[in-house]
């Protein structure tokens, strides 16, 4: 490599009003819809943007550390079919994720590092890994 790598000069600021900050450092938009809270776990420094909907009243959604889940996405959890009946299943986001805008989300597990691009729709119980 011939050069040196700059840091960017620009400082990227967010409006604290709409978000609510979390002790773990997450922000969460006021403007997204998070369905079963209880259900849902936030590992730290996230950043969910507005008119995400996160379906925790489906089944347990466990978000990473480092992720950003940009605006007007769906996160909810696989579903799956067991003696007749439909059952969702647990869905694991894993650290370091980027999931674009207007993309959803429906896989079992997505692994560390793994990067959403915009309109994307992840199929009922898929498994996004970095190859």
């Amino acid at each position: 490599l011939h050069g040196t790598v700059e840091e960017p000069t620009a400082k990227i600021y967010f409006d604290a009003k709409s978000y609510i900050q979390t002790k773990l450092g997450n922000k969460i938009s006021k403007k997204s819809i998070l369905y079963g809270s209880s259900k849902i776990r936030v590992l730290g420094k996230t950043i969910v943007e507005p008119g995400v909907i996160i379906r925790g009243d489906l089944a347990t959604v466990d978000l990473g550390k480092n992720c950003i889940i940009c605006e007007n996405s769906v996160i909810r959890p696989p579903d799956q079919r067991f003696q007749g009946k439909t059952m969702f299943v647990p869905l694991k986001i894993g650290d370091h994720c980027i999931i674009e805008s207007n993309s959803v989300v429906q896989a079992a597990k997505i692994s560390d590092y793994v990067h959403v691009g915009k309109n994307c729709v992840k199929e009922n119980g898929a498994c996004c890994r970095v190859a």
